[in-house]
């Protein structure tokens, strides 16, 4: 993953700090797509096939945890990402089995997506930020893998089939919370 300037300002601040790298997170299937996949049984993204290995935000929390709670972090940068790289059409299959219909992912264009999202409310930076982070996937960039979260936890990082399945029994991806 790339290190980003503030990073290597705080590297030279001279305080203490621990580096948490994230990719996509699981919940965002939860949250910023849940409405379409309950209204249309759609998940729209401008990402192509590329793939992407999501995050449980649970993992990242219980590593926070540790970073915080136990000796060996500082100065140290983990790279917390799924233990495999999906694509949104794996994503829907996923789905599409654990809650008992047909989802489908249809790759938009990336003009298409922001100008849908600022049609939907969305203001013009946050859309054109959202869009960056596509076109960002679209080039392959989050597909890395790492083992950073396994070797924190002591566990396996949480699997996406493993997320829709713990998230699936909440209901959120219900027909009846498409109203």
């Amino acid at each position: 993953m790339t290190q980003y300037n503030i990073e290597k300002t705080i590297e030279k601040s001279g305080m203490s700090w621990t580096f948490l790298r994230c990719n996509q997170f699981m919940q965002n299937f939860s949250n910023h797509t849940a409405y379409s996949i309950n209204h249309t049984s759609t998940i729209y993204a401008a990402s192509g096939d590329a793939k992407i290995s999501h995050v449980d935000v649970r993992d990242v929390a219980e590593v926070a945890i540790k970073c915080l709670t136990e000796d060996g972090h500082n100065e140290r940068s983990y790279v917390l990402i799924g233990p495999s790289a999906i694509n949104y059409y794996d994503a829907a299959e996923e789905l599409s089995s654990t809650i008992g219909r047909k989802v489908t992912y249809v790759n938009i264009d990336l003009s298409d997506f922001q100008q849908g999202m600022i049609a939907q409310g969305v203001p013009y930076l946050n859309a054109e930020r959202f869009t960056d982070i596509e076109r960002y996937c679209k080039e392959g960039e989050p597909s890395e893998i790492s083992t950073d979260i396994s070797k924190i936890l002591g566990r396996d990082a949480t699997t996406f089939s493993d997320f829709v399945k713990d998230y699936s029994a909440t209901g959120i991806w219900s027909f009846d919370r498409a109203q």
